[in-house]
């Protein structure tokens, strides 16, 4: 039996090989202007000064930021929105409550997104009054994102959001006796939104891939890698908030180091290992899977191409900053970044990882803003 005084381990040594750097168009006030954007279209849950403050300080706004760092102000502002809008449907979906605050089933309010999702690709645009208000704000930033997009690209990116959807109501569906590895990482392929993530790049970049180019099976692999490794490095440096949210139940979580313990008979630490194993594995696919279509002739041509590579490349060295210095992830209280590798002691306030290096800076310099930043 684990509790959580036993949650005790060591994270091995990890840094991202993928570039790391931050938009120059974020500032403060745009995520303050964002973020009361978000808080003004989220629904019942704004209502409540704790789930206010929550958002205000989650540092989902600098998600965007950080991950298409290459954005010109107006497209950075419009991810920024997007990221924060999307937070708040997972918040909706792990809570399943409607925008009237009644208790659903998660389902409802995914129906209806898909709904607005398929307006876009009718021949009449149009919106329901009675959808939730969350709902209707993803539906008007999406529309000022799909102005710049091509019908292909609209088609593209409804897709991939609709594969998030999917993924979500296939974990609302689990029941305690039906996970294992595969049943999870299907699911969250879906659910972490890595496809849907990555068609963004093509808005964030102002490119267009040829369909061709996009269904090429090197492009589809590639995503398919970096959609698992941000599975991974989410879960990885998570730990923490999914404890706190399943009452500090280690074995009622839906997370891979409980997978490992209670499926595969793993220790913890051993299981901490094994996800670690697997992200660097995966960085070595990426890696050698971007050299692939680099060197691939019907690819290689491209600069839309080579532009979506230059965007994966940011958008993973971004995930793992996101991952290791969000508020939204390590506590509202929390205003470090994670070292590289140290011992985990569980708080149910704040992620502790005790540095093994007790002269490291906790990379403080991912802390660093923008000359631009306005106060």
């Amino acid at each position: 039996m684990i509790d959580t005084k036993n949650l005790v381990f060591i994270y091995p040594r990890y840094e991202t090989p993928f570039v790391v750097s931050i938009n120059p168009n974020y500032s403060k006030w745009m995520d303050r202007y964002c973020t009361q954007w978000a808080v003004d279209n989220c629904g019942q849950m704004g209502q409540h000064n704790r789930y206010r403050r929550a958002i205000e300080n989650s540092d989902c706004g600098l998600f965007a930021a950080v991950t298409y760092p290459g954005a010109n102000w107006h497209r950075c502002e419009k991810l920024m929105k997007w990221s924060l809008i999307f937070f708040i449907c997972d918040d909706y979906h792990d809570i399943c409550i409607d925008g009237n605050g009644h208790q659903i089933q998660c389902q409802l309010f995914w129906h209806e997104l898909s709904e607005a999702l398929d307006t876009f690709l009718m021949p009449r645009y149009y919106s329901r009054q009675e959808w939730p208000v969350f709902v209707r704000a993803v539906q008007q930033i999406l529309r000022e994102i799909f102005f710049d997009y091509s019908p292909q690209q609209i088609e593209r990116s409804v897709n991939a959001i609709k594969n998030y959807i999917t993924g979500n109501v296939g974990e609302s569906e689990w029941t305690d006796h039906s996970i294992n590895w595969d049943n999870y990482l299907q699911a969250r392929l879906g659910s972490v939104g890595g496809h849907m993530a990555l068609q963004f790049i093509e808005y964030a970049k102002n490119i267009e891939l040829k369909d061709r180019e996009w269904n090429h099976p090197f492009i589809q692999l590639l995503n398919r890698f970096v959609s698992e490794e941000i599975i991974l490095i989410n879960d990885y440096y998570t730990f923490r908030k999914e404890v706190q949210e399943n009452n500090d139940n280690f074995y009622q979580m839906r997370h891979p180091f409980a997978l490992f313990v209670t499926n595969d008979g793993m220790t913890l630490q051993e299981a901490v290992d094994k996800v670690y194993e697997m992200i660097v594995h995966k960085d070595k696919q990426i890696i050698a899977q971007i050299d692939a279509i680099k060197r691939c002739d019907q690819l290689r041509q491209g600069l839309a191409v080579k532009e979506y590579i230059n965007g994966v490349n940011e958008f993973l060295g971004g995930y793992w900053r996101h991952a290791v210095t969000a508020r939204r992830y390590h506590g509202l209280i929390f205003n470090q970044v994670l070292p590289p590798e140290g011992q985990f002691i569980y708080d149910s306030n704040k992620t502790i990882i005790k540095s093994i290096d007790e002269k490291h800076i906790h990379y403080n310099w991912l802390k660093s803003v923008p000359d631009n930043v306005q106060v």
